[in-house]
């Protein structure tokens, strides 16, 4: 992607998951924001709707989706928010413990810097955001897969067919394809964690291979 192109999709998910409140732009409980008032917020006045169209068209991980009502168009991200208007039941599909069945395992990706603070927090935090984030593949060398930053250098895998995650905790799926949970307290604890794979050699950081 071209840097202004780079600038453009960095500054939609800005608005449209953390600062459409605070740009004062009406945001629904799905997430979706008129995208006539999201070219007017600060960050992306002189974009052009074709410009917009082409970011969203273009992202490999189908971070946004736009929708048409009228003659109007809305935009929303996928995920990603930490906008506690966004719901879940509007946003998303909540999963239930079948899913083990076709994905008996999910995967997060981080960084070796972080692994000793998440370690010793209990688990996966969601930080900020109102979901941890986790993709139902793993990526391929070099290759995208929505849910994970494609620079991680830790594998961190989830035991889907534990019955105590479904009691546990509640799951959902983007449109994109990334699955979501808000964890326990925001936490997915490490005791649903099978192990921690080192991405290019394999090392078993935690738990059993």
């Amino acid at each position: 992607m071209s840097r202004d192109t780079v600038k453009l999709s960095k500054a939609l998910s800005w608005l449209l998951r953390h600062g459409a409140e605070q740009e004062g732009i009406a945001i629904d409980s799905a997430g979706y924001v008129l995208l006539d008032d999201a070219l007017h917020c600060r960050r992306l006045r002189g974009y052009s709707v074709e410009q917009v169209e082409g970011v969203v068209n273009g992202n490999d991980k189908q971070r946004f989706h736009l929708k048409e009502k009228g003659r109007r168009k809305y935009i929303r991200a996928n995920q990603g928010h930490s906008i506690a208007s966004v719901r879940e039941d509007a946003l998303l599909t909540r999963l239930d413990d079948s899913f083990a069945e076709s994905c008996p395992e999910v995967y997060h990706g981080t960084y070796r810097r972080f692994w000793s603070a998440i370690e010793a927090s209990g688990g996966l935090s969601r930080m900020s955001r109102n979901h941890i984030h986790l993709a139902a593949e793993l990526p391929e060398r070099g290759g995208v897969v929505s849910g994970m930053r494609g620079s991680c250098d830790l594998i961190v895998t989830v035991d889907m067919r534990n019955a105590g995650i479904w009691q546990d905790m509640e799951f959902y799926k983007s449109a994109n394809g990334v699955i979501l949970t808000s964890g326990i307290d925001g936490i997915l604890p490490l005791r649903y964690v099978a192990h921690v794979k080192d991405r290019a050699t394999g090392e078993v950081v935690y738990g059993s291979p």
